[in-house]
């Protein structure tokens, strides 16, 4: 399975979102999965890559930022090929579950 770590409450829905990190890595690299509960089951509303080889990279709710209701910002690990090494980048995940249409007529 991995690490599973509640975000808080971001929609303001009255469940928390999740973050989930798999164990299975490549080398040092791996990524954060985020989770939203709606209709009885998870959805994921996103991933960012990380890089995962010391203790202090295990702090991922320190890497998210709450924007909004229906948005966060997470620091992506990223490899920089031009200065041969690895960077942290912003990126912005939506929380844009849509409720999905009923079949019964």
């Amino acid at each position: 399975m991995g690490y599973v770590e509640n975000i808080g409450d971001i929609n303001k829905d009255g469940i928390s979102e999740i973050i989930v990190v798999p164990i299975w890595f490549i080398g040092c690299w791996g990524r954060m999965e985020f989770y939203t509960f709606k209709e009885g089951k998870w959805h994921n509303f996103g991933e960012a890559e990380c890089h995962i080889c010391n203790e202090d990279d295990y702090r991922y709710i320190e890497r998210i930022t709450k924007l909004s209701k229906n948005k966060i910002r997470v620091i992506e690990d990223a490899w920089d090929s031009e200065a041969g090494d690895r960077v942290k980048k912003p990126k912005i995940l939506r929380l844009n579950f849509k409720k999905q249409a009923s079949n019964s007529k």
